[in-house]
């Protein structure tokens, strides 16, 4: 199923995520328009709700967000990295990607090098395609930095990984870092939550013991005048 937010019209969109429960995979996550689209493939024997995020940036006068992205062949069985940089006088604010069908897992979906890195493992024997995206927001006097957290999330458990910008940034995107070992199956990646700068990844560990899991965000500040 597909599911979309959309962006009110005195804002633009620079980023969102995407939420559910364990047993539900996420193929798709990226900018659509003024907002963001999802796309999830239930595995689970029963239904599940799947929201769709999108992060809205007002109060920044000329300010503009365009989609960039790249395309990789994942071979059979076999692990893929992915990156796609936003253009000279742009900043990377947020990301995600795009993938062939349920059998490609991401485990890594986080901002590199003003622009968004993927890495997923394609848990079937055929060759699938794996597309990443970044959200570049025009330049408006503005840097952006990441910032994570890492928790352990005990073996046959549930473990949640909250990120909360500093002082005196916006909070304009996020991701996660899982591993790549199969072991944890993010099911949530998504922010701001209420009044807070906090961006909150959540994934199930399939494994008897436990694993490392991290959230990550993406911090944006403004030149002061």
């Amino acid at each position: 199923m597909s599911i979309g937010a959309t962006c009110p019209t005195d804002s633009i969109v620079v980023g969102g995520g995407f939420m559910s429960s364990a047993g539900v995979v996420f193929v798709e996550q990226y900018k659509d328009g003024n907002g963001w689209t999802v796309k999830a493939t239930n595995t689970a024997a029963s239904s599940r709700e799947v929201y769709a995020y999108a992060v809205c940036l007002r109060n920044a006068v000329g300010a503009s967000t365009t989609q960039v992205q790249s395309q990789v062949t994942m071979p059979g069985g076999g692990l893929k990295q992915a990156l796609v940089s936003c253009p000279a006088g742009s900043i990377a604010t947020g990301g995600g990607w795009k993938a062939q069908d349920k059998n490609v897992r991401v485990y890594q979906s986080l901002r590199s090098s003003n622009g968004w890195y993927i890495e997923a493992r394609n848990e079937s024997a055929s060759a699938k395609s794996l597309r990443v995206y970044a959200v570049c927001l025009s330049s408006v006097g503005a840097t952006a930095t990441e910032a994570g957290q890492g928790v352990s999330v005990p073996g046959n458990s549930q473990g949640k990984a909250v990120v909360t910008c500093p002082a005196g940034t916006v909070l304009t995107g996020g991701g996660f870092g899982a591993g790549s070992g199969g072991e944890l199956v993010v099911h949530g990646s998504s922010g701001p939550w209420g009044t807070t700068k906090e961006w909150r990844a959540y994934a199930t560990n399939t494994s008897g013991s436990a694993q490392m899991f991290q959230g990550r965000a993406v911090c944006l500040s403004f030149a002061v005048p």
